[in-house]
């Protein structure tokens, strides 16, 4: 298939309005630089909040290459696949840098996060919110450029899963449940609980979805039940019990369905 020729005009224009925001992007991976190497160096109790500084700038240069790409799109009508790889690939290093401040466990003991979460207690219930509410736009956004039918399509997913794992590692449910409804936090916390519910959930669809477009992977199935199972521990932690029955009984029939697919894959085999 012939490359279509793209107008010296139109590149040259694209060259002139993208000069600025990779200048940006260059100067926001500076400041990464510069945070990272103060972050090993300084040893006072206030540089580890510079690793949610470190998370937001990751997330500004994935938006800037974003921005690329929708110029390229606009201007000389190509999507340029390399621009949206390597937001993906920054929105995977906020991701990451999370992960390494409040874990990457999904069967953890939510009473045992409690330690870990209270090192960032400066970190209050709003501002989680607001930069994860920032970092699921970005990837919302990054889906929406990549289409429904991308090959990072599952990697979208994977993602999305570690990051819905990250916000429920970053609530201290041990605080949560011996604070009343006139604790300053209270309404964070309690929106920052039911966001992480939501993430698990939507994660969980994710990999259930995943599990019958995509062969039947027996992995897909496990994962979108032990999201379900996260969920169900959090709404037993904050005496939700009714949904966490509800919960329980979608795990079951996920699991009676997997069941009978196996069966199924056993009978003709013989």
């Amino acid at each position: 298939m012939a490359i279509a020729r793209i107008d010296p005009a139109k590149k040259e224009l694209y060259n002139q309005i993208s000069a600025p925001i990779k200048s940006e992007i260059e100067s926001i991976k500076g400041k990464i630089k510069s945070l990272e190497v103060e972050i090993l160096k300084n040893t006072k109790e206030s540089s580890k909040y510079n690793k949610f500084l470190v998370v937001n700038f990751y997330l500004d240069i994935a938006i800037n290459y974003i921005k690329m790409n929708k110029v390229s799109v606009n201007v000389m009508q190509l999507k340029q696949d390399d621009l949206l790889e390597n937001a993906r690939k920054s929105i995977y290093s906020a991701v990451s840098t999370l992960e390494q401040i409040f874990g990457s466990e999904l069967e953890n003991d939510l009473n045992e996060s409690s330690e870990k979460v209270q090192k960032y207690s400066k970190m209050t219930p709003y501002r989680k919110l607001y930069l994860f509410h920032k970092l699921e736009n970005v990837l919302k956004v990054l889906g929406e450029e990549l289409g429904p039918e991308s090959k990072w399509k599952y990697k979208i997913l994977e993602m999305f899963s570690k990051f819905a794992v990250v916000v429920k590692n970053s609530i201290d449910f041990k605080e949560f449940v011996s604070i009343n409804p006139l604790h300053p936090h209270y309404r964070d916390y309690s929106e920052l609980v039911r966001y992480s519910k939501e993430l698990l959930r939507i994660s969980a669809d994710g990999y259930r979805e995943k599990y019958e477009v995509s062969g039947h992977e027996i992995s897909d199935m496990r994962k979108a039940q032990d999201l379900l199972k996260a969920v169900m521990r959090i709404d037993n932690i904050t005496g939700m019990y009714d949904e966490s029955r509800e919960i329980k009984k979608i795990i079951e029939k996920w699991n009676q369905k997997l069941e009978d697919d196996l069966k199924v894959k056993e009978g003709r085999k013989k």
